[in-house]
């Protein structure tokens, strides 16, 4: 996967910056598996003690090293195409309704769709975000895709794959690849859903602008050095 990156000619930030998270995050559950798998989704406890942090933490924890690698490397090249697409700021907000929407539908479908079987459950994994990132990459893709021995329109094989495989591994969990599915859909259908991410990336980046915490032209990593340095006077002024 390194070398991947090393020849791709534009280096996506936010994507390469998540998939350290990814990475960071899984060594901790290696050295302190309680804590952090206490992040896990668990349905019952969102509805209950009203768990939202484990929302945005969930995706991102992966429990075995295959899980891992395999989001890993999906994510890279499903993320470098959409922000290439968006830009940093329009992908990062297009991510965050992605990882918002698709835990709150996995909560959704484990309470009433499921009529409440699947609440004790917990969710781990990015493998409905990226389901979602992948059904706005094919949407419109006019070739045809070969699924096991059929040919079927690519921006079609998503929701194929997931029906092949319930029917024939029907205890498989594919929760979160539905909510995934679903949250794609709707982003789709949504009129000119990608115009107004590019219009709220244009505003963000323009108040940041204002605010003095970019500079023309934008660069993605402009913000993080201010907000480093912001951190480190805040120290001073402690020890002061």
């Amino acid at each position: 996967m390194i070398t991947a990156v090393q020849e791709m000619q534009w280096k996506p930030p936010v994507t390469l910056m998540l998939l350290g998270v990814m990475y960071l995050l899984h060594v901790q559950v290696k050295r302190t598996p309680s804590v952090v798998l206490s992040f896990a989704l668990c349905p019952s406890n969102v509805l209950a003690n009203k768990e939202i942090g484990t929302v945005l933490v969930a995706p991102f924890i992966h429990g075995e090293e295959l899980h891992l690698y395999q989001s890993m490397v999906s994510f890279l090249y499903k993320g470098f195409e959409l922000e290439r697409r968006f830009g940093s700021i329009g992908f990062s907000l297009v991510l965050i309704y992605f990882i918002v929407l698709t835990q709150t539908l996995i909560v959704f479908i484990a309470h009433y769709v499921s009529m409440g079987a699947a609440t004790r459950e917990c969710f781990t994994g990015f493998s409905g975000v990226l389901t979602a990132m992948k059904v706005l990459l094919n949407v419109n893709v006019p070739t045809f895709t070969k699924l096991y021995t059929f040919k079927v329109p690519t921006k079609y094989t998503t929701w194929l794959e997931l029906l092949v495989t319930y029917f024939f591994v029907p205890k498989l969990p594919i929760m979160a690849q539905a909510a995934g599915l679903i949250a794609g859909s709707i982003y789709i259908v949504t009129p000119k859903a990608d115009a107004l991410v590019r219009y709220a990336s244009k505003s963000i980046e323009r108040s940041f602008i204002r605010m003095g915490l970019l500079e023309r032209p934008l660069q993605w990593w402009q913000l993080w050095a201010k907000v480093v340095e912001y951190v480190r006077q805040k120290k001073r002024r402690r020890v002061a």
